[in-house]
């Protein structure tokens, strides 16, 4: 459990440690970046490492950093499966098992002179400020639950169809128009055609006509041809919102919200304000 608990804490920080909405904006990926230097940590408190071991063991994996964001065009996500979790497991865990079978490392490889931080962090940033609670504030404790088996910026959304359903209960026929507002920082990632469980105009259109979502349905390729889902989907579209991006960078997490107009409903509007306590 410990171990565990320190991978969140490294994890969560690196990232951030190196400005990571920038880095994301630039086309670095981030979640390799993070889970390989929280597998690495994890393992080095599994092996009981001394201070130096660990910092060590953080030098290996410093030299490992990588990302790129084009993974998104593998509609399949095998790649995204390797970067965010298979990548990074197997680079952090080879970086502890190294330091274990003797090898030295370099003391400061994030802190010191060309280390990660100084590299990589913008140079108005401050590297330090995320790591002022380690060990009092943990990244476990904040950490959410994936609800919905789609992309990441989607979950909301559905769960403003949710509420959506459940206030007003509106018929495909009944809808004119459907309105998913996303911040437009990652609007594109669910905005632009791809796979069925990503792209959230389809989504949200099975969503209402089955009156229910699932694995078995979000990744159901053949509804893409659905007469009633074809039909409700072009009545969908993704409108970026700049002012849920800085909502989201200001710490608050709500993201998304879905509007329909049209017969009973009358633009209805439902939105999910999703914190760090409600996944």
């Amino acid at each position: 459990m410990k171990a565990v608990a320190v991978g969140y804490d490294i994890c969560g920080r690196i990232p951030v440690s190196i400005d990571a909405y920038r880095q994301f904006k630039a086309g670095r990926g981030m979640h390799a970046l993070g889970g390989m230097f929280g597998a690495a940590a994890a393992a080095a408190s599994l092996l009981s490492m001394t201070p130096r071991q660990v910092a060590h063991v953080m030098s290996f994996t410093a030299q490992q950093a990588s990302g790129l964001t084009c993974w998104r065009r593998d509609d399949a996500h095998i790649e995204k499966a390797f970067d965010f979790a298979g990548m990074a497991a197997r680079n952090g865990v080879m970086a502890a098992t190294m330091v274990a079978s003797g090898m030295p490392g370099v003391d400061d490889a994030l802190t010191g002179v060309n280390g990660l931080f100084q590299v990589n962090a913008p140079d108005d940033f401050d590297w330090k400020a995320p790591w002022a609670d380690l060990g009092t504030r943990h990244e476990i404790m904040e950490s959410s639950i994936k609800k919905w088996s789609v992309g990441s910026p989607g979950q909301a959304a559905l769960d403003a169809v949710t509420a959506l359903i459940a206030e007003h209960d509106p018929m495909p026929d009944e809808i004119d128009e459907i309105d998913v507002i996303l911040p437009d920082e990652v609007s594109h990632v669910v905005g632009e055609g791809g796979a069925t469980n990503v792209n959230i105009c389809h989504l949200v259109a099975v969503y209402l006509v089955d009156r229910k979502l699932n694995f078995a349905s979000t990744h159901d390729e053949g509804r893409v041809d659905d007469p009633a889902v074809a039909a409700l989907r072009k009545r969908a579209k993704v409108v970026p919102d700049a002012a849920l991006t800085a909502a989201r960078r200001g710490g608050r997490r709500s993201w998304k919200s879905a509007a329909v107009t049209g017969g009973s409903c009358a633009i209805t509007r439902a939105s999910c304000a999703g914190r760090r306590t409600i996944p």
